[in-house]
């Protein structure tokens, strides 16, 4: 092990929304505690475990739930923690290795490089739970991005996602943080929403980029499965996401951020010129991720695992000595090749030629480069972009399954 990438949950909320389908929980201060120690806890029993022992962090993503309603200098303590119990990454390191995928070794050095810390410390912060002092707490714990879920600017909207917010105190956050001196800020927007329309939409990608963030990143509304907003479609109390009103908003979003110098380098999120999510891009290049705290998930190369979701049986488990997590999946040959094709897929750069003819069925891609539903760029064969939202369906036909092991 060399470099990976380090997620941290924090699954309490003031509220839960009804959409919200994650390990999440209302925050109760005696549980929110034992879940802190926990956290701290389970990242030293990890730090000497194999393969994270003498691992060099790349990225730390603080997640939830509501990161933001954690305590400033607790989050500085995780921080200086992290750096104590593994080397950070500083400028001059060599770049991630490729990914372990079908065919291919993983290699890289390990060797210590001089220069600054070059770790990307993001945190999720929702509008309601944050002032400039915590955001000032945060810059000085080492906190260099935010991830903001602003999820809409229509009042109706946000009322509609259970959120707790209001348009205005979006507007006054984003302007905390960057007072706060965070340069580097990522704001969320969901669209398929019920009631929403193309131009309440264009409406809410505006102000986003009107007020002069770095990154975006957009939803389409999943439901999802035990959440209040499933149960309210199944009852008919509320529709099912109109796919046709999504691939329209989906237009306007694409031509709104290309208008403003933002690169779609991702499926779902875009990007000013080098300052893309680092820490999400590890997720699409498959290269390991340690997950900590409860429902998170973790990915050495070849195992993935995953913490139990239920928050009391986590603590107890960690506070106990034992290992938290609650399933692994061995991934197999084939496993590793669907998975590669649609992570590549999902992104800008698209497939290697030598991608495309190992993973890839040839009579289909000539249909779908016929159909413009593909396209070669830059030597590479990427998903058109206007295309993008089906993606599922254009890798569930692209798969060579000739070439799939049994």
């Amino acid at each position: 092990m060399t470099n990976f990438s380090l997620y941290i949950h924090y699954p309490f909320c003031i509220k839960r929304c009804p959409y919200c389908g994650f390990a999440t929980a209302v925050e109760k201060e005696d549980l929110a505690v034992k879940y802190r120690e926990a956290l701290l806890i389970e990242l030293k029993q990890r730090a000497i475990e194999e393969p994270w022992r003498n691992g060099t962090v790349e990225t730390i993503y603080f997640g939830g739930g509501t990161p933001s309603l954690m305590p400033p200098e607790y989050v500085g303590e995780v921080i200086e923690l992290v750096r104590g119990l593994w080397r950070f990454a500083v400028e001059g390191d060599p770049p991630l290795p490729p990914p372990a995928i079908a065919g291919r070794e993983r290699t890289g050095s390990s060797e210590i490089a001089g220069g600054e810390s070059a770790v990307e410390i993001t945190l999720e912060a929702n509008p309601e739970t944050r002032d400039i002092k915590a955001f000032r707490g945060f810059r000085e714990a080492g906190v260099n991005r935010i991830s903001m879920g602003a999820q809409s600017f229509d009042p109706e909207e946000l009322k509609v996602l259970g959120r707790a917010h209001s348009v205005d105190g979006v507007r006054e956050a984003v302007v905390m943080a960057g007072d706060a001196g965070f340069d580097n800020l990522s704001l969320d927007l969901i669209y398929g929403v019920p009631g929403q329309t193309v131009e309440s939409f264009r409406r809410s990608v505006e102000c986003a980029i009107g007020l002069g963030i770095e990154h975006l990143s957009t939803y389409t509304l999943s439901i999802e499965e035990g959440t209040p907003f499933a149960r309210s479609v199944k009852e008919k109390r509320l529709p099912n996401p109109d796919p046709d009103l999504m691939a329209d908003q989906y237009e306007v979003l694409i031509e709104l951020t290309r208008a403003s110098g933002f690169e779609h380098y991702e499926l779902t999120n875009y990007g000013k010129p080098g300052l893309f999510s680092r820490h999400n891009s590890a997720y699409w290049q498959r290269t390991p991720f340690l997950g900590v705290g409860c429902g998170a998930h973790s990915f050495d190369g070849t195992l993935r695992f995953w913490n139990r979701r239920d928050t009391r049986q986590h603590i107890a488990a960690v506070h106990s000595g034992k290992d938290p997590r609650e399933g692994e999946e061995s991934l197999t040959l084939a496993d590793v090749m669907q998975e590669q094709l649609y992570l590549e897929l999902r992104q800008a750069h698209g497939l290697l030629p030598s991608e495309v003819n190992r993973l890839c069925n040839p009579e289909v891609v000539e249909e779908l480069l016929n159909s413009a539903f593909l396209v070669w760029q830059n030597g590479r064969l990427r998903v058109t972009e206007e295309k993008w939202l089906m993606l599922d369906e254009i890798v569930l036909r692209l798969q060579n399954r000739s070439h799939h092991p049994d």
